[in-house]
């Protein structure tokens, strides 16, 4: 195992008020860079207000400032598979007494659920500034990258494990529960077996039966890679 592990962290958010004119379009993608700047984004940081809003700016501090703690979640997926890497999103609403709540993660390719619900209660833990007259939504993504040079990993296209899925259709509904916009990220390892899965959905509910849906899908049985391990997406 690596002393450190490779994090790339990145912040994509708009910073407007709902009802206070149509929210800002955040940029496409994770920034791959810091660039600084003022305003109501910085590094691509913003807040969507509810009823009140957060500096952008003091977003992204608090979790620069816990990189360290994010990264060492990181490291539970390489102790599974060392070319485990990708990007998520994770999306929370943070309180005027500078509290996280309802965090989930909307966007992810990582395919590790334990370390992006390990990621998920350290942002919840941070202390935040305090938003200013309600519930600020906050959304940013991290880019997580191995420190190992191992072989890249095959990608299938999500057709390849179909059938797998179908074969697992009433697990699968009955984890969601009717809840729609949900993806799991898979590791299959030599002898089709499920090494890690990952989880998101568009909407706190929904990535509960998502992350339900990943732990299932450990038990499933995966065509046979070879060797190196694949990468999968389904989308439910």
């Amino acid at each position: 195992m690596p002393r450190r592990t490779g994090i790339e962290v990145a912040f994509v958010l708009a910073a407007t008020a709902i009802g206070c004119g149509a929210p800002a379009t955040p940029a496409a993608g994770p920034q791959m860079a810091r660039t600084g700047g003022a305003g109501e984004e910085s590094d691509g940081v913003s807040a969507e207000g509810l009823l009140g809003d957060i500096s952008a700016e003091d977003v992204q501090r608090v979790i620069e400032n816990n990189e360290e703690a994010l990264a060492a979640c990181y490291g539970k997926a390489l102790e599974v598979e060392e070319s485990i890497e990708g990007a998520l999103r994770i999306r929370m609403e943070v309180s005027p007494s500078g509290r996280a709540e309802s965090a989930f993660i909307e966007k992810s390719d990582l395919g590790s659920l334990e370390a992006e619900e390990c990621i998920l209660a350290r942002v919840e833990s941070f202390s935040y500034p305090r938003s200013r007259g309600g519930n600020a939504r906050v959304s940013y993504p991290l880019v997580l990258t191995s420190p190992y040079t191992p072989p890249r990993p095959e990608v299938w296209p999500s057709s390849r494990l179909d059938a797998v899925a179908a074969g697992h259709d009433a697990e699968v509904r009955q984890c969601l529960a009717g809840a729609t916009g949900v993806e799991i990220t898979l590791w299959v390892g030599p002898g089709g077996r499920a090494l890690s899965a990952g989880a998101a959905a568009f909407g706190l509910e929904a990535y509960e039966g998502a992350a339900c849906v990943a732990r299932a899908a450990m038990n499933w049985t995966y065509p046979d890679p070879g060797a190196s391990p694949a990468k999968a997406t389904l989308s439910f």
